[in-house]
């Protein structure tokens, strides 16, 4: 017989007062800026889909994994936090799927839908008091939560399943059908989601899927969330078969087949098919009423509101992600020769000095001594080949590319418009088209944008689990190493400044600007300049950027943007030497500083960092954003037969200044010499422009070579 009924509480009429039961949730899900009842929501909706397959056993790890690391001498830390609130999604299946979709979700849609659709599923799949949550509520569980998971490298799953279905077609004798990567826009994903879950809910319904428009993106969803419960076959051939299918995907052979999706029973499919209920799908396109545009397949990163489309790759693989789906709108195979041409496109370019400035720069050595070594490690690493050993110049590395290009592509894509031909491919004066005229341009223009990420990538030293975030769209700018490679064909006059590189480095950190205020950027990964973390000059000439893995961390907050001082002052021109004007000068670190304070507060837009030094007495601002540009303009000292440390007789019409950290910089017509032997630190602080550091030379041949190389600052290493 039953006890006697106790008191129950009624916590739906909690006081606030009350709510401090609950203050260490919610203190977690509002340092992320997260509604309790939005968690609730969606993970009340996830319990529609049973999630399974490798990806989804790694969900739970991966959402509660925690670690990070300090930046430096900063107080900002690099990596996840323990208990945020993706985490708490894992305590349960629903949350854990809820988690999976919206990884789909950010990388299959634009920004401003990923919350719409969620809001139309709950509100077709939940009770209506259930359904409460707002799109910007569940934008930002959506956010965090593929944030955290995108190290499922989704991009990189969606490459190679494109590949699988490619080859698939290919051994059946066809190519893949035209429009099979036509874009899903909202209302097919809201119908296609709704259907899942309905099928799902019931024991005894299957789905049947049919057609072939979109259906790449379809059969990609399903086999990333479901692939124990989704067969797919292309017309009667069954290429992957669940443990327990109840999802029934069949690919059309040929044509722009429009998808149809028909819920029936498990028992007695056939007989009962007249009886079986077929679900509205009125989002999906209609091959001879709504042709699909060339636009759907290379999308316009910010069309119609739909907000940025990018897709998340794991470092390790992501080129060979990029040019696998390039290869897939071509309708072509992305063969190893193929990838070793486009290695050799590469190493081909970093090898080429731009421009005819005295020191002869190229990439290679701005990557510093080891630099062949260091391009072939990247290339392997992100798209698994090794350039061909033997040493091609740009021009044929660059026709040997086009050539394997021209002998594929499809003759019905071809534009015979003088301004689209190859030669003019890349170049800065080639005309722009409307994006729906003209798909060899589109083409160009997107092979272009992956070149130049490809390039930018070798100044990347990133962590083995790092995560990058592509725009996705033909209006990703090409300028860069694109336009450089036809100017330097052409030996057209050329500037051969890395002015491009930071801002095509922040391609990889969505939605990272790098303005004259920035220092670093986050998303799944952070970006940053590994001068910021070490503070000190680079022992070589390397210019390098790290990734690591996780979102910037501030007093246990996570922000994606790290700012300094716009009104940082600059330093002025030394009027007078830091030490005695004397007739012999040893290189010292008398101008070096006697401290350093930084101090990190939050803004609006991320966080404030201002970083100062004493010196002299004084307390000198300093703008680290300056100081890290000016290393790209930085030059180093070719080695002398003198020791280092060996004196250096002034003259007194020698028009030299001994500088430091406080003004680095003398008077116009005067020749600078940074007093910072042996302190890496005050080195770097003295780069606040054009400089010659001197590396293995002493003095005197150090300022011979900075006088012949119109410099005016030495900087002793």
């Amino acid at each position: 017989m039953a006890g006697p009924v106790q008191l129950q509480a009624d916590i739906g009429q909690l006081g606030l007062q009350g709510l401090g039961a609950f203050t260490s949730i919610l203190a977690t899900l509002s340092s992320d800026n997260i509604m309790p009842t939005t968690v609730l929501q969606l993970e009340k909706l996830g319990t529609c889909f049973y999630v399974s397959g490798p990806r989804a056993a790694q969900v739970p790890d991966l959402l509660t994994r925690y670690q990070s690391r300090p930046l430096g001498k900063l107080a900002i830390t690099v990596g996840w936090r323990k208990g945020d609130s993706a985490s708490l999604l894992a305590d349960s299946a629903g949350g854990q799927a809820i988690a999976m979709l919206s990884v789909v979700l950010t990388n299959l849609f634009g920004e401003n839908l990923w919350g719409q659709i969620l809001q139309q599923v709950s509100r077709q799949l939940l009770p209506r008091d259930s359904a409460v949550a707002g799109i910007q509520q569940i934008t930002s569980v959506i956010e965090i939560a593929s944030q955290k998971l995108g190290a499922l490298g989704f991009g990189n799953f969606l490459a190679e399943h494109i590949v699988r279905l490619h080859t698939a077609y290919n051994s059946l004798g066809h190519g893949l059908p035209q429009q099979f990567l036509a874009l899903l826009n909202a209302e097919m994903m809201v119908d296609f989601l709704v259907g899942i879950g309905q099928t799902l809910r019931e024991d005894n319904r299957v789905l049947r899927i049919r057609g072939s428009l979109g259906v790449g993106y379809i059969s990609a969803i399903l086999l990333f969330l479901f692939p124990h419960e989704t067969s797919v076959a292309i017309d009667t051939i069954v290429i992957h078969e669940g443990e327990s299918p109840r999802f029934f995907l069949v690919l059309e052979l040929r044509g722009s087949e429009p998808v149809i999706m028909v819920r029936e029973s498990r028992v007695s499919t056939e007989a009962l098919l007249a009886r079986n209920q077929q679900i509205p799908i009125t989002g999906f396109p209609d091959a001879e009423k709504a042709p699909v545009r060339l636009s759907s397949m290379f999308p316009s990163s910010g069309v119609s509101g739909e907000g940025r489309l990018t897709r998340q790759y794991t470092w390790s693989g992501w080129l060979l992600a990029e040019l696998r789906q390039f290869c897939s709108f071509l309708n072509i195979e992305c063969s190893v020769d193929f990838q070793r041409s486009f290695a050799d496109l590469v190493v081909s370019f970093a090898r080429s000095s731009p421009g005819e400035m005295p020191d002869e720069r190229c990439i290679f050595t701005t990557l510093g001594p080891d630099a062949r070594l260091l391009v072939e490690a990247s290339l392997e690493r992100t798209l698994g080949v090794q350039p061909t050993p033997k040493v091609m110049s740009l021009h044929d590395a660059f026709k040997a590319l086009t050539s394997l290009i021209l002998r594929a592509f499809p003759e019905a894509n071809r534009c015979h418009r003088s301004s689209c031909r190859f030669a003019k491919s890349w170049s800065s004066d080639r005309g722009r088209f409307p994006q729906d005229e003209c798909f060899e341009t589109l083409c160009w223009d997107r092979l272009g944008c992956i070149f130049n990420l490809a390039v930018a990538s070798l100044f990347v030293d990133a962590d083995a689990k790092a995560v990058i975030s592509l725009r996705q769209g033909s209006d990703v700018p090409i300028s860069g190493p694109a336009h450089l490679v036809q100017t330097m064909i052409r030996d057209e006059p050329m500037d051969n400044s890395l002015n491009w590189l930071s801002d095509l480095a922040c391609e990889f950190v969505d939605n990272f600007y790098w303005t004259d205020r920035s220092l670093a950027g986050s998303n799944s990964s952070t970006l940053y300049r590994r001068a910021l973390r070490t503070l000190r000059l680079p022992d070589e000439r390397a210019v390098t950027y790290e990734l690591k893995e996780g979102p910037l961390i501030h007093d246990g907050r996570y922000y994606t943007m790290l700012n300094e001082n716009l009104h940082c002052t600059s330093r002025p021109n030394a009027e007078r030497s830091v030490i005695p004007a004397t007739e012999w000068v040893a290189p010292s670190d008398s101008g070096a500083h006697s401290r350093f304070e930084s101090t990190v507060s939050e803004e609006l837009n991320g966080l404030l960092l201002i970083t100062t030094v004493r010196y002299g007495g004084e307390t000198i601002d300093l703008s680290l954003r300056n100081i890290m540009d000016s290393l790209d303009h930085a030059v180093y000292s070719s080695p002398c037969q003198h020791p280092t440390n060996s004196p250096m007789k002034l003259e007194s019409d020698s028009q030299i200044v001994l500088t430091g950290v406080g003004a680095p910089y003398a008077k116009p017509g005067e020749t600078a010499i940074a007093m910072t032997y042996c302190n890496p630190t005050a080195q770097l602080f003295c780069c606040s422009g054009p400089a010659l550091i001197a590396k293995e030379c002493c003095m005197e041949c150090a300022v011979k070579q900075a006088r012949a190389l119109d410099y005016h600052l030495v900087i002793l290493g």
